[in-house]
């Protein structure tokens, strides 16, 4: 199998999906970062970052069109994502995530709904977001508190505190998710498990992919709202569910 044209895939998927990586994008290089396999790494943190790689690729499989898969030699795409779904939920368990907290963990659950909903695992996928909710605010994720108040403006070292501006919006990212999928079932529930009042993480800024694009200066670029960004359409989500806040 040959991977030389696998671009072309990632191109064809649809803006369903755009929503389910846009939060993940800027965590990749962090993600082969704890997963280097010359360096001791503890079991749960391997099973964490595979379970974020398998979710990663059921939803690219999931979302692309055959023909595209067929490119790089992909003709049971469905099967395939089915089969990264049923290992995401492995890698989950293997990791016991519920006792060893991590984004990668979050990242991976939120990234598991739509073929969960779309393949009738919508009970297994309510649970598991309650989960990434509780998780996230173990990991002080819901608590960020204003970007222009944030201590990383008081790191002096300019590599350290570009990661950190990165993480920071990786996490402003997943918990915004978490935060739409939980109001998103009000009208259905007529019940929510994140109040607006307990959490002070603001909405992700609308910024380039790219670290160099994305901060200039020692400061993460905000664009306006009618440049268009890879997180311009769950900005839109973002201030549309904001209405919720005010209940």
């Amino acid at each position: 199998m040959t991977f030389e044209r696998g671009p072309s895939v990632v191109d064809s998927v649809t803006q369903d999906a755009a929503v389910m990586l846009e939060f993940l994008a800027l965590s990749r290089q962090h993600v082969l970062q704890a997963a280097q396999v010359d360096r001791p790494q503890k079991a749960e943190t391997l099973s964490s970052t595979s379970e974020l790689l398998f979710t990663g690729a059921q939803v690219t499989l999931y979302h692309a069109h055959a023909s595209k898969l067929e490119e790089v030699e992909i003709y049971a795409g469905d099967e395939l994502a089915m089969v990264c779904y049923q290992k995401s939920i492995e890698s989950l368990n293997q990791a016991d995530f519920m006792k060893n907290h991590s984004l990668f963990s979050v990242q991976a659950i939120c990234l598991l709904i739509y073929i969960g909903h779309n393949t009738g695992d919508s009970d297994r996928i309510s649970v598991l977001l309650a989960s990434g909710s509780r998780i996230a605010q173990c990991l002080a994720i819901h608590r960020l508190g204003p970007d222009h108040k944030s201590s990383i403006s008081q790191c002096t070292d300019q590599i350290l505190r570009t990661r950190r501006l990165i993480d920071r919006e990786i996490s402003k990212r997943v918990w915004w998710f978490l935060v739409r999928q939980d109001w998103l079932q009000i009208p259905f529930n007529n019940t929510y498990n994140i109040h607006p009042s307990q959490f002070n993480t603001p909405m992700p800024r609308n910024c380039d992919e790219e670290a160099f694009k994305m901060v200039v200066d020692g400061e993460v670029i905000q664009h306006d709202q009618d440049q268009y960004t890879q997180g311009s359409y769950t900005s839109v989500l973002n201030n549309g569910i904001s209405i919720y806040g005010s209940f």
